[in-house]
Formats: C-alpha cells, sequence, structure tokens
C-alpha cells in the first residue's frame, strides 16, 4: 500500500489496476492493487470522501457527483393542463395585441416576416430535426412482438409511476377483496401458475413477483399491473366458462404488461399533447373571436381522439390478444376457446344493447376479435406442437356458437317486434349440452405439474374455513347455476312476456 497527501499530483495509467480512494479531509490517500483478473473499480463523489473506480476499457465510465435526479411522470398531467392554459391564454392575447395595431403596422410585420422566410425555415427545420432525434433515442423493442416503439420514460420512471397506481389501487379495492378461501382463488392461481411456468423464457414474465386477487364487481374484466398486481373481477370468473377461456383472458391481461403498453401509450399521449397545445394556440390566435375558437378547440379535441387515440388504443388490444394467444398456446390451453369468449361477449352486447361502433370505441369490436382468433389458430397450434403439448380435444367448443347464435337473432328479433318469447326454444345438440355442463369448478389444472410462481396479494383476508363454510357453499352453488344457455335465454324472458300479454 501506498500513501499519497492530499493535494499532490496523482497520475495513473488508464488501464492501472490500482483502486485509489481520496478521502475529504487531510488523510492520506490508499492506493489498493487489484488482484483479479478483471479489474474493476468504482467511481463515486459525495460529501464525505472521493472515490475513483475505472471501468474495464471497453466499457463507458460515467462521472456523477450527485444521485441521479428522475423528472416525475406523475406531475405530467398538471403540467398538461398549465401549458394548455398558458397556450390558450397566449394565443388569445396575441389575437387581441394584432387586431389593436394599425394597418401600417401588420404590412410592416409581414413585410419583415417575408424578409427573414429563411431564417423562419431553418428554425422550423431545426426543430423537428430535434424532434426527430428525440424521437429516434426513445425508441425501443418490445418484446416478444419485436415491434420498434416510442418510450420517453426510463425503466425507474415508469416503475415509480405503476408502484403509485397499484398502491392506488389497492387501496380502492381493499374493501371488495373477497377473502383468501374463496373457491375461485384455487382455480385463478393454478391457471397464472401454469402459464407463467410455460413462458419462462420470457424475462419480463420470469422476473415479476406476481400476486393476485379477485374483486367483488360484477363486471367481466380483469386488470395486470407490470408491478405483478393481478385484480380478477367476480364477474369474469361468473362469465367464463371454462379454464381455457379464463387462461386466455389472463394471458391477455399479462401480455399488456408484458409489453408496457401503459408506458407506450402515456408516452404517444405525450407527443400528442404537444401537438395539440401547438395547434390549440394557433387557433385561439388566428380565429376572429372566443366563439369559433372555442367550438374550434371541442372540434380539435373530438379529432384528435377518434382519428389518433381510438386507433392506437385498438391497435394495442389487438397486439395484445396475439400476443395473449401465445402464451396460452404455449402452456397448451385450447386456443380456440378464444374465439368462444370473444363471441359469446359479442352475443352478450347485443342482448343487452350495449354495442356500439367500433370507431367510437377503445377496443376492437368482440366479433372482430373472434373472426381474428380463428385467423391464428392454425399458426398457434404449431407453437402447441412445438411445446409438445397434447392435441386439441375431439370436441371443438365452437361447435355451441352456430346455435347459440340463432338464438340471440330470435330474442332479439322477437324483442324488437314484440314477439312471443318461445320462439327462442330451440334444442341443443348432446354435444353442446356436454360442453355447457363444464364448469370452473372442475379445474383442469390441478393435474399438471407447475411450480408456484403467483401468490395471494397482501391485503386479501384470510378468514378461518369454518367460519364461512356457510357463505361458501351459496356462492358454489350459485357458481354452478351460472349456465351459458340460461344467461344468454332467459335473462330477460319473464320480463318480456309481461309485455307481450299486456
Amino acid at each position: 500500500m501506498h500513501s499519497v497527501k492530499t493535494g499532490s499530483l496523482l497520475k495513473f495509467n488508464y488501464h492501472s489496476q490500482y483502486r485509489i480512494i481520496v478521502h475529504k479531509t487531510w488523510k492520506p490517500i490508499h492506493i489498493f492493487h487489484l488482484n483479479s483478473k478483471r479489474p474493476n473499480l468504482l467511481f463515486e463523489l459525495n460529501f464525505s470522501k472521493f472515490c475513483y473506480t475505472q471501468q474495464s476499457p471497453n466499457k463507458h465510465s460515467k462521472f456523477h457527483t450527485s444521485p441521479r435526479r428522475h423528472f416525475d411522470p406523475t406531475v405530467w398531467p398538471i403540467i398538461r393542463n398549465v401549458l394548455k392554459g398558458t397556450g390558450i391564454i397566449s394565443g388569445r392575447g396575441f389575437r387581441q395585441w394584432w387586431q389593436s395595431l394599425p394597418d401600417k403596422k401588420r404590412r410592416y410585420f409581414f413585410h419583415s416576416a417575408r424578409k427573414k422566410r429563411h431564417e423562419l425555415i431553418l428554425l422550423i427545420t431545426l426543430l423537428g430535426c430535434c424532434f426527430y432525434v428525440y424521437h429516434w433515442k426513445h425508441l425501443q423493442v418490445a418484446p416478444v412482438s419485436g415491434r420498434e416503439r416510442f418510450i420517453a420514460f426510463t425503466d425507474y420512471q415508469f416503475e415509480k409511476i405503476m408502484e403509485f397506481n397499484a398502491q392506488k389501487l389497492c387501496a380502492n379495492l381493499k374493501e371488495k377483496f373477497l377473502p383468501a378461501n374463496h373457491l375461485y382463488y384455487d382455480v385463478v392461481l393454478n391457471t397464472l401458475n401454469v402459464l407463467i411456468n410455460a413462458n419462462q423464457d420470457i424475462s419480463e414474465v420470469k422476473d415479476i413477483k406476481w400476486t393476485v386477487a379477485i374483486v367483488d364487481n360484477p363486471a367481466v374484466n380483469a386488470i395486470v399491473l407490470p408491478t405483478g398486481h393481478i385484480f380478477v373481477d367476480r364477474g369474469l370468473m361468473e362469465f367464463v366458462h371454462d379454464v381455457d377461456q379464463l387462461a386466455f383472458v389472463l394471458a391477455h391481461e399479462m401480455s399488456h404488461a408484458i409489453l408496457k403498453h401503459t408506458a407506450e401509450n402515456l408516452s404517444r399521449l405525450q407527443l400528442v399533447d404537444y401537438l395539440v397545445i401547438s395547434t390549440m394556440t394557433a387557433l385561439w390566435a388566428l380565429m376572429p373571436n372566443d366563439g369559433i375558437a372555442i367550438v374550434f378547440h371541442w372540434f380539435l379535441n373530438k379529432v384528435v381522439n377518434v382519428l389518433l387515440d381510438l386507433p392506437y388504443s385498438r391497435f394495442l388490444e389487438s397486439e395484445a390478444d396475439k400476443v395473449g394467444l401465445e402464451l396460452a398456446a404455449k402452456a397448451c390451453y385450447d386456443i380456440r376457446c378464444g374465439t368462444v369468449f370473444w363471441t359469446m361477449m359479442s352475443f352478450a352486447e347485443q342482448l343487452e344493447g350495449r354495442s356500439k361502433p367500433e370507431w367510437l370505441s377503445t377496443h376492437p369490436s368482440s366479433f372482430k376479435r373472434a373472426e381474428l382468433f380463428d385467423c391464428l389458430i392454425h399458426k398457434y397450434t404449431h407453437v402447441r406442437h412445438e411445446c409438445k403439448c397434447p392435441p386439441l380435444p375431439e370436441v371443438d367448443p365452437r361447435g355451441i356458437l352456430h346455435d347459440l347464435k340463432v338464438k340471440v337473432d330470435n330474442y332479439v328479433t322477437a324483442r324488437k317486434t314484440r314477439a312471443r318469447i318461445e320462439r327462442l326454444k330451440i334444442p341443443l345438440p348432446d354435444h353442446d349440452k356436454d360442453h355447457l355442463n363444464r364448469s370452473l369448478t372442475v379445474d383442469r389444472n390441478k393435474g399438471r405439474d407447475f411450480s408456484v410462481k403467483v401468490g395471494i396479494l397482501p391485503g386479501v383476508k384470510d378468514p378461518d374455513a369454518s367460519g364461512d363454510m356457510q357463505e361458501m357453499n351459496e356462492l358454489n352453488d350459485q357458481s354452478m347455476e351460472n349456465n351459458i344457455e340460461e344467461r344468454v335465454i332467459n335473462s330477460t324472458s319473464t320480463e318480456q312476456n309481461k309485455k307481450v300479454n299486456k
């Protein structure tokens, strides 16, 4: 060990294998020789000491005099609203100032702008180049799909956003969590464990600590956050008819987390906000009065939503459908059940009268999603074969769809023409009746080998099974009675008969 006093000139070779530590006191400098095949020296600076450590020659060393500062993206909505307000005020102020100018002064400004048009074009070009470089520097390749996309946030920023959202969502839903001994937890946990074990080749799946909670909510929905938090609504468990449909829905939601669609969408919205704010400022400056500016402002927001936001959201949903189908195929689930699920969703939308044009929706229509899955079945059947999965069952679950479609069409027609509901009573073939008798309570995952990768979310109550036995039995009976045929045909038959009799 050598000793050098603080303040003296110290020279060393870039490829030196010495560790140099300079304390910010009058203590001597200690130089330590590293007896290792790969010298790795650390560089750090704080208020108490100054340490220099050299990286290997083929890597870039980075000098930081203080901890890195990251912009908190959660404040962007506030900044966006402030910028929009500033743009409106600035544009309106410019219009009033311009209208107050005499004609001679206006002609002078027009003449000056025409003389300096080359400088203005150069400035606009430079701004466009800066925007292009900024966009290019933030391009990332999406896992699984391999698509290039723009991500404006760092991993640290996105992690903070998702942690904040997860904490907020857990706090809002905590009172609605079903107890940990509910019968649905075994089915969901086993399905998720099979999916995650079969996709360990994807780092985004392998590195996340997954936790699940079932929410007492009648909506047919599930939420999977990139933090690993999984929220499954009770309505989804009552809607799906077997674990294959459940696996597909969970794989679809997991795909959103794996592909970081939230970060991608937020990044794209940030770019769109820049475009909207600049256009909005120009509108308020050019319109002759506030009334016309307000109308154009409203019209601009609608155009941006219909032409930019909604199509991109539908694109992300379609990508999650494809990746989710691949995850389910690798886990050896029946990929034909994805078509069944979306067709049943389409039937439910028709019966409930809540279908709307696709171009006004954030999601593709359920019918088009079912068609997409039919087109992809052949491709992902080969994926199942490559993963050495057993052959698909001989009975095609899609066989029930034709008869159910006839029933739904007849019901919709009867509801419109006030015809009698008895016209809907069309018998189903025997193999379709067998399929309808399947239930989530018959968990086919129990015979499959997998390691436990998913746990129950902390905060979910775990009461004694004996204390809630009566309630569990009631929920079990309710889930067993939830039949697709009853849900499609007999949901409002009594009310329809009363209307017809009147």
